[in-house]
């Protein structure tokens, strides 16, 4: 597909989100665009908080390598998953059905369709939840401002997954590395490799280390044919989520894991790696910076996990992930 064909398709704001069929030829996305759609997913707070549970349990050096078993897990798993939809073109349910037949086909679809709205659900009580305990701020209106974001961005579509997506992804190293300058300079970072957990023994075992990173995106990773059936073919499906595993799931873990051995982390044993309350105690510029940080980021895996909520139940219910405008006569 030409990069004309392709912007042509992008000036279409609601484009078809082809929920019954596979993506034709003509409307898939090239590389950058998919790599986009995976990359801003996981580089989220909440790998952060995960990240750091495992480091606080494990020690720095057990903790990265937990880390590490789990990436690769995911990616040989979501992996192979991708090159099956980027060759087909088709979504999580349609690929499903062609395995269990379309009756079959209807228990783990429905069932992952689900657990992702429920997902959804808990980013969007996230955001009202880490910005009443960084700022003291109302939840309940922040929830509300939070879920209308999150709910026009999946509207909009595979479209807007990406668009957040490349806004995301840097945004997150942007912070992410402010956080760890503010680290550095309160003399932290030096110990952080020999960090060997916290106090009172492990929490969790290396296997449970591993399941918890596997854990995090088992859910969207078995659906990732609603992002890399956009995909021009299977190997570019791949390669698109080789940057979301191992790469920006990693970065994302292994930063929460450094704000915990570097001792920046509030509760460590509670809260993991969570660095937000370290942004928020550094004047009113980088707070109103780390307010929009906080939509951008958890508003990314929000909109990703409803997305394929969306698509799986209109694909199960027969229906549209949306009402198509109707054309004027």
């Amino acid at each position: 597909m030409s990069l004309n064909a392709e912007h042509s398709h992008d000036h279409v704001v609601l484009e078809s989100e082809f929920e019954h069929e596979p993506v034709p030829q003509e409307h898939r996305r090239s590389l950058r665009s998919i790599s986009a759609v995976w990359l801003g997913f996981p580089m989220v707070l909440t790998s952060a908080v995960f990240g750091g549970t495992i480091i606080y349990s494990l020690g720095f050096w057990q903790g990265l390598g937990a880390i590490l078993v789990g990436n690769i897990v995911l990616l040989l798993y979501v992996g192979t998953l991708s090159y099956m939809a980027g060759k087909t073109g088709k979504n999580f349910a349609l690929i499903a059905a062609d395995t269990f037949g379309r009756f079959g086909a209807k228990i783990p679809a429905g069932l992952l369709a689900t657990v992702v709205v429920g997902w959804f659900a808990f980013q969007v009580g996230l955001t009202g939840s880490t910005l009443e305990s960084a700022l003291g701020w109302n939840p309940s209106w922040m929830i509300v401002i939070g879920g209308a974001f999150f709910i026009f961005i999946t509207f909009v579509g595979v479209r807007a997954l990406t668009i957040i997506g490349v806004i995301a992804a840097p945004f997150f190293a942007i912070m992410t590395a402010v956080a760890i300058a503010f680290a550095a300079n309160s003399g932290g970072i030096g110990n952080v490799a020999a960090y060997a957990g916290g106090p009172g023994g492990s929490i969790l075992s290396f296997g449970a280390a591993v399941s918890i990173v596997i854990a995090s995106f088992a859910d969207s990773g078995t659906m990732t044919g609603d992002f890399t059936r956009w995909s021009r073919s299977g190997r570019e499906a791949v390669l698109a989520t080789l940057t979301a595993f191992p790469f920006a799931n990693t970065i994302a873990l292994m930063v929460g894991g450094f704000i915990v051995a570097a001792g920046m982390a509030i509760d460590p044993a509670v809260n993991g790696g969570d660095f937000l309350p370290a942004l928020t105690n550094n004047g009113p510029i980088l707070t109103a910076i780390a307010v929009v940080f906080v939509f951008i980021n958890l508003g990314s895996v929000a909109a990703h996990c409803l997305y394929n909520g969306a698509v799986g139940w209109s694909q199960l219910s027969g229906g549209r992930m949306r009402v198509q405008p109707t054309a004027p006569l």
